[in-house]
């Protein structure tokens, strides 16, 4: 194999690893990035709470806001961009900005109800992900259709 045939094999499989990340990097989290593209609808909140328990032997405080929207009731997903610590005052800060009775935009993904956020700390790495993988790809397009080209003539 010819040093050109080895470094477009290699730009192959990177190119397809970078394609596979951002796959991950679009379809991941909560909400993912690509729930920017979902459905969006207005949904009313009908009930806020704290959710507190013992798990491992540690307290762990949960927000639970439920809202209803056409004919249905779900519990709103995506409410912080990371929520891992279950301390009492995150959970209350997370509930902070809602009230029993206020209408709220929300992103209906697979019949369930996401808070209608944008995580930039998830969307821009999705998006250079994107275009650097989509360059990728192309690049071993050209170089695979010049090697061909160049065989043909040596021939």
């Amino acid at each position: 194999m010819t040093g050109t045939k080895w470094a477009v094999l290699l730009l192959a499989v990177l190119g397809l690893l970078l394609v596979l990340a951002a796959f991950v990097a679009w379809t991941s989290g909560n909400p993912s990035p690509a729930s920017l593209f979902a459905g969006r609808d207005t949904a009313e909140v009908i009930e806020i709470r704290v959710i507190s328990g013992r798990q491992n032997g540690a307290m762990r405080h949960v927000p639970v806001v439920r809202v209803q929207w056409a004919e249905h009731v779900g519990e709103l997903q995506g409410l912080a961009r990371a929520f891992d610590d279950y301390r009492l005052s995150t959970a209350e800060a997370a509930l902070r900005d809602f009230s029993v009775g206020q209408v709220i935009a929300v992103r209906i993904i697979d019949g369930t109800p996401y808070a209608d956020r944008t995580d930039w700390r998830r969307l821009v790495p999705a998006i250079w992900l994107s275009v650097f993988a989509s360059a990728l790809v192309a690049t071993n397009v050209i170089l695979v259709l010049l090697g061909g080209r160049r065989s043909r003539h040596h021939r």
